[in-house]
């Protein structure tokens, strides 16, 4: 099992899966499978059985999911 640690920062905007989901203009779904598929670029926060993406991340996701076309 491996485990990662990160520290969230005052100014980090956190948003749900739903709320992911609208900002990348995809289906909550398609984030559910995302997190199964080991090394996904897209990176999210489990706090207790909660699921958190850092808005920063999903910007630079979704920047270059449009850079490769």
């Amino acid at each position: 099992m491996r485990i990662d640690t990160c520290t969230i920062k005052k100014t980090d905007i956190l948003d749900t899966t739903r709320q992911a989901a609208v900002v990348l203009d995809v289906s909550p779904g398609f984030l559910q499978n995302a997190r199964l598929i080991p090394n996904h670029p897209l990176k999210y926060l489990k706090i207790g059985k909660s699921v958190f993406y850092r808005r920063e991340d999903l910007i630079a996701w979704n920047a270059s999911r449009a850079a490769k076309g």
